[in-house]
């Protein structure tokens, strides 16, 4: 019993350590990445309210969403 509540965004290459991260709180949420190109409407800041979230962290071990998001990845230029 922490008190604490996790939101993880994450991609596809974060699920090996979920659960050793989701071991030290009480609750553990997960989005990836990916999913907020299918529901753009999707606000965090309700998810967060909503669970009574206390700690939010960025799991992001590949950079290709992040320059997706930003229209600027490399892999776009096929």
């Amino acid at each position: 019993n922490t008190g604490r509540n996790l939101l993880i965004i994450g991609d596809s290459y974060s699920p090996p350590l979920l659960e050793a991260l989701a071991s030290h709180f009480d609750n553990t949420y997960i989005r990836y990445v990916d999913n907020n190109f299918e529901m753009p409407e999707y606000k965090y800041e309700d998810l967060i309210s909503e669970y009574g979230i206390t700690d939010v962290l960025l799991l992001q071990i590949s950079s290709r969403v992040y320059c997706d998001y930003f229209d600027d990845s490399l892999l776009n230029l096929y």
